[in-house]
């Protein structure tokens, strides 16, 4: 199933049945960013479906409450942008870091481990008028972005969550076909 425009941005979920058993539904969990799977290959292992969602659905709530805005970044070049959000995001721990110190969640949504990468992370960041998205290839170390009308990449998320939530797969025939 893919929600969004793969085009622009979408998410593609597929429920493998051959990885699944009665308690988990496995299978890909992938972000589709100008075309694109925002990771260079496809998982090594598979997702549980239902954690994946729990945590796009977190990922909404934090969205929506704390807000993603920030002109400064969303208005500097590509690389620089990733490269301060990262900063942020990925607090060193050495000797001389501050107990303090906490890693920003506020712009991630990456789900899960679904980038395999040590700093690798996808990132939502607005100018509070339109909203971007700043993905890295895994291999190239490139670092792409691409801007959307405001609301499109939550809106996109929560069709996949309310998918999510009106399959009710266990008891509609999954496992019993």
């Amino acid at each position: 199933m893919i929600f969004g425009n793969p085009d622009k941005f979408a998410i593609f979920v597929d429920i493998v049945r051959e990885w699944s058993n009665p308690d988990f539904e496995e299978g890909l969990f992938l972000y589709i960013l100008g075309g694109s799977f925002c990771t260079s290959k496809l998982p090594e292992n598979s997702a549980t479906i239902s954690v994946y969602m729990r945590e796009l659905s977190s990922t909404i709530e934090k969205l929506s409450s704390n807000g993603y805005e920030n002109p400064h970044i969303f208005n500097s070049p590509i690389a620089q942008a990733y490269s301060e959000l990262s900063a942020s995001r990925f607090v060193p721990f050495e000797e001389d870091t501050p107990d303090d110190a906490v890693e920003d969640y506020t712009h991630s949504i990456t789900i899960g481990d679904m980038l395999r990468g040590i700093d690798d992370e996808i990132y939502l960041v607005s100018d509070g008028v339109n909203e971007k998205i700043l993905c890295k290839n895994n291999l190239t170390k490139q670092v792409s972005g691409i801007v959307f009308e405001q609301g499109y990449v939550v809106e996109v998320m929560r069709n996949a969550v309310n998918w999510w939530s009106n399959q009710n797969l266990k008891n509609e025939g999954f496992w019993h076909t």
